[in-house]
């Protein structure tokens, strides 16, 4: 009898595909798969409470009535998995990146025997132990791409794999931009990218022009739109001379690996990325992909592969080859299955 798996994860037509991956892999280990989109949001608050509070700040108070009367978007997000869950009964519920559903929720659902098994996946950035600890009480299994630190309940799963369907080369496609790089700002993106107005540069991301990061005019002008996604991002990759990777987090303050490292290369383009000692499993740094420790190393390799077509298709095409090579989504859902006591097909 074929198993059921809910998903959890952003499924939206401006969202990364990755739960579009994790469907087909799970799909592909036999399970029937269902899709729930984690950001639905209550109307109600978003028209009338999310004003009122607004106000309310800027009266000097935060009163969040739209909590208190248990219509924000947290509740509002819980109920409708419940409902998805009564219609559904899942095996599995699989949970990415975390979206505050509420132990109660689940523990109600199996209770009420809707729901088999709950895991939870931690994909943003690296945090501490205790914030794990208490984020995997609420699953009966939980990961994180961090290897470290772990707390007991937690084990470790990159989140890395190669998936064709989305990210693969488009022969003929001339690379017509120099560097690009898409991502939403955070601190980290800022600094670096406030130093690099010298270059041509394209950015494809969400709060890049926020006044609130101050005046910033060099800057803005290398920001081409608020996201890209689908197909246009991976024409943009095959058109981009150089792709830039700077990971939201500093990877000497925690270890993990973002999407880019090996979406980029499976598009045949050439990726310039932070320097991490995690890597080194994936890649050998200077002949497959290439990486930066500083921005100024980050500059002047920019500019010496710009130069240099040969020597920058020599890296990309040895990208390729190599991630063709790595583990695709049906292969990193089977060890989530095994590590939640589910192995074997659907």
């Amino acid at each position: 009898m074929t198993r059921t798996a809910l998903v959890s994860y952003f499924f939206a037509s401006d969202a990364l595909p990755l739960g579009d991956s994790l469907v087909r892999g799970l799909e592909a280990n036999g399970w029937k798969v269902e899709r729930f989109h984690c950001q639905a949001e209550s109307p109600i608050n978003n028209l009338l409470f999310k004003p009122l509070r607004k106000i309310t700040k800027g009266l000097g108070a935060d009163v969040d009535l739209a909590r208190q009367l248990g219509v924000d978007n947290d509740n509002f997000r819980n109920a409708r998995l419940y409902e998805r869950l009564e219609a559904v009964k899942p095996d599995l519920l699989l949970v990415v990146r975390g979206t505050d559903y509420s132990k109660a929720t689940l523990d109600r659902a199996k209770q009420n025997g809707l729901l088999g098994t709950s895991v939870g996946w931690w994909v943003g950035g690296p945090e501490s132990a205790e914030f794990l600890a208490q984020d995997a009480q609420t699953y009966d299994h939980y990961f994180s791409i961090h290897p470290a630190p772990l707390p007991e309940g937690v084990a470790w799963l990159d989140l890395l794999g190669h998936d064709a369907a989305i990210y693969h080369p488009i022969p003929g496609l001339a690379q017509d931009v120099p560097i690009s790089f898409v991502g939403g700002l955070n601190p980290r993106r800022l600094e670096v990218f406030s130093q690099l107005t010298d270059l041509p540069i394209q950015i494809y991301g969400p709060g890049w022009r926020k006044p609130k990061n101050g005046w910033r005019p060099a800057l803005w002008r290398r920001v081409k739109a608020r996201g890209i996604y689908g197909d246009a991002l991976n024409r943009l990759y095959n058109r981009s001379k150089i792709v830039l990777n700077v990971t939201g987090w500093k990877p000497e303050a925690g270890k993990g690996l973002n999407l880019r490292v090996l979406d980029v290369p499976a598009t045949g383009a050439f990726l310039l990325t932070d320097f991490s000692e995690d890597l080194a499993a994936f890649f050998k740094p200077g002949e497959e992909i290439e990486t930066w420790h500083s921005i100024e190393e980050l500059r002047d390799k920019c500019r010496f592969y710009l130069a240099n077509d040969a020597a920058r298709s020599k890296i990309a095409a040895a990208g390729l080859e190599r991630v063709r090579k790595l583990e695709d989504y049906r292969s990193k859902m089977a060890r989530l299955l095994a590590g939640a006591g589910l192995a074997g097909p659907g």
